[in-house]
């Protein structure tokens, strides 16, 4: 990913506005193109907005970190209101989510205990341990 990870409430809030206009523009032009297409072609393109717009909601939440990512797995349980496209984009957010980048974790511990990690905990390993 190479977006950073928001931190602010006003940059979260933000790239929480950007997921649902991105959403809601892929959305908007789909209906736009629906009344010129067949049955059959309506079908493929709703799949196909479907399809991208969970691309689009994983991403985002899957830049949010945190909660946003508990939502998602959260919401990837919900057979009865999204699409079967949606809730499976989604299901990645049980284990497919990128690390955090180690100098951002590094930097973290720094700032919120004033110390390196190594002086802070008992071990500190670099490397992800929770990556399929």
């Amino acid at each position: 990913m190479t977006d950073t990870i928001p931190t602010s409430k006003i940059r979260r809030t933000i790239s929480s506005g950007k997921i649902v206009a991105k959403m809601g523009t892929n959305h908007l032009g789909f209906l736009l193109k629906k009344p010129f297409l067949s049955k059959e072609e309506q079908t493929l393109c709703l799949k196909k907005k479907d399809a991208q717009n969970a691309r689009i909601l994983f991403n985002g939440l899957a830049l949010l970190r945190g909660t946003a990512l508990k939502a998602a797995q959260m919401l990837s349980l919900e057979s009865d209101y999204f699409p079967e496209s949606i809730r499976k984009e989604l299901e990645k957010s049980y284990n497919q989510v990128p690390p955090i980048n180690r100098a951002l974790v590094r930097k973290i511990i720094i700032n919120n205990f004033t110390k390196p990690p190594e002086k802070v905990l008992e071990s500190f390993d670099l490397k992800a341990f929770g990556r399929v």
